[in-house]
């Protein structure tokens, strides 16, 4: 099939694909565009909010400029609170009993920080009456915002980019699936899937809309209005598959392949399309100097102050353990760390003393009858975890990281998933983009899927990522997600 000419489709490209919001990648890390302009119009919403709320008290006429940079930090911590809540993951679908219970919790971490402030810092405080008009007033707003983003935006696909998958095999499915988790909000629909004679046949439940097609596939791209094609066949892709993608990329339509996919919209590494040539020539994969000191000085960092924070919670947590069943209150266990390397993991004891006497090294699962009874609510609020953080102190744990696994587990999984060795490029950590991404896993399965969230971590880690994962660690304590 001859492709057509490249000048014959400028004209009739459609307009409406400059209007798809698509996703923003910064530092390495892809946010999508619709929650991006959602947090800067509740942060100008915000800013108002607390302005107004200082009117309402000093007059408006009284209002300088000590009153606009309270309100800009207010607004700003008020947004951490809310990206710590998880309001801004795009694969959280809330109704808006949950948002208003989010936004409760955020505005109390604002608080906080409004306090810590004002504690550590000579700058002049709102008055209390002017925080509490500012909170009554942004609720309100921030709940009619929500409302409204959820009705035209995330119940509507008119801002979701239309795309085009060239492939309908084994391959092209995984994108199909990626569309299947009700929980999750995609920024993509998937208008059809092009069969390619090397595409493997795949399960009748499959998802995918086949389309067939006796034209150029420039010409498909146009009649179906797409934004974006996929490349996803189970081989590679030939001379004639390129030259029939090439001038639909020349008309400005993006064309992109398979595994970069999944990694933007699945926030993953797709192991069965990852290949060695991929990974050299890929962005990402790499460490320096100044992102390990960077790195080091957030784990040191952000270690203390929860330690500092957390200490009375763990003094109670010994005691509770000792008045239980008059057990050893710790225990250590031999893990993988960075390159390999063994290392002791330190923890509060959450399971009977002989809980793998008769079994040995077997996996912890959720709801695990091996847990004492407080070692079930230490376990559900990662309290037994904070000894890890001397750990981190002595440097063979990071505060992000993948979750570090025992020897037995990691010889195991070694043999049945492809590249697992890459997780230990970087030190185990406390808390990881898996962690927070996926719920509890106890199989084999559970630790595929775990590790191409791993990988992501490995391919994109940065200072901003680390961060962003340590925030969204205080919503996966407080609604016991991922683990």
């Amino acid at each position: 099939m001859q492709p057509c000419a490249v000048s014959d489709h400028f004209v009739s490209f459609h307009p409406t694909r400059l209007m798809k919001t698509g996703y923003v990648r910064l530092f390495k890390h892809f946010l999508p565009g619709t929650f991006l302009l959602l947090m800067a119009v509740e942060i100008f919403l915000l800013v108002g909010a607390f302005l107004l709320g200082s009117a309402l008290v000093l007059a408006a006429d009284a209002l300088v400029m000590t009153q606009f940079k309270q309100a800009v930090g207010m607004a700003a911590l008020m947004s951490l609170g809310m990206v710590a809540m998880g309001m801004y993951n795009a694969r959280i679908r809330s109704g808006l009993f949950d948002v208003a219970f989010r936004l409760f919790a955020a505005y109390m971490i604002m608080l906080l920080g409004v306090l810590a402030v004002g504690l550590l810092l000579p700058v002049q405080m709102p008055s209390p009456l002017e925080v509490a008009l500012g909170i009554a007033i942004g609720f309100g707003a921030l709940m009619m915002v929500r409302s409204l983003f959820q009705k035209f935006v995330v119940d509507l696909d008119m801002w979701d980019r239309r795309v085009l998958v060239v492939g309908a095999g084994t391959a092209a499915n995984r994108i199909a699936e990626l569309t299947q988790d009700a929980a999750g909000f995609s920024a993509f629909i998937p208008v059809g899937f092009v069969p390619m004679d090397s595409d493997e046949k795949v399960h009748a439940g499959s998802a995918m809309r086949h389309i067939e097609r006796n034209d150029a596939l420039i010409n498909l791209v146009r009649s179906l209005e797409v934004d974006e094609v996929v490349v996803a066949t189970d081989c590679p892709c030939d001379a004639a598959c390129v030259d029939e993608l090439l001038p639909v990329k020349m008309i400005g339509v993006p064309v992109i392949e398979q595994i970069d996919f999944i990694e933007r919209e699945g926030g993953k590494v797709d192991l069965h399309a990852l290949s060695p040539g991929w990974m050299v020539f890929s962005q990402g994969f790499t460490q320096g100097a100044l992102r390990r000191m960077t790195k080091r000085a957030v784990d040191l960092g952000a270690s203390f102050a929860l330690l500092l924070v957390t200490w009375p919670i763990l003094l109670a947590a010994m005691l509770a353990i000792k008045l239980d069943d008059g057990g050893p209150i710790f225990y250590r266990q031999v893990r993988v760390g960075a390159y390999g390397k063994h290392f002791d993991v330190l923890k509060l004891r959450s399971m009977r003393v002989d809980a793998e006497k008769a079994t040995g090294a077997v996996w912890a699962k959720a709801n695990d009858d091996r847990t004492t009874r407080i070692g079930a609510w230490l376990r559900k609020l990662r309290i037994d975890e904070l000894p890890q953080l001397l750990t981190i102190f002595k440097g063979d744990m990071s505060f992000v990281g993948p979750r570090p696994e025992r020897p037995e587990f990691v010889t195991q999984l070694a043999k049945k998933i492809p590249h697992y060795g890459l997780r230990e490029i970087v030190k185990p950590g406390l808390t990881g983009w898996a962690q927070i991404n996926y719920p509890y896993g106890a199989s084999d399965e559970d630790a595929w899927n775990k590790h191409e969230l791993d990988l992501y971590y490995v391919k994109n880690h940065s200072l901003f990522l680390d961060i962003m994962i340590i925030m969204q660690t205080v919503e996966v304590i407080l609604w016991g997600r991922g683990r």
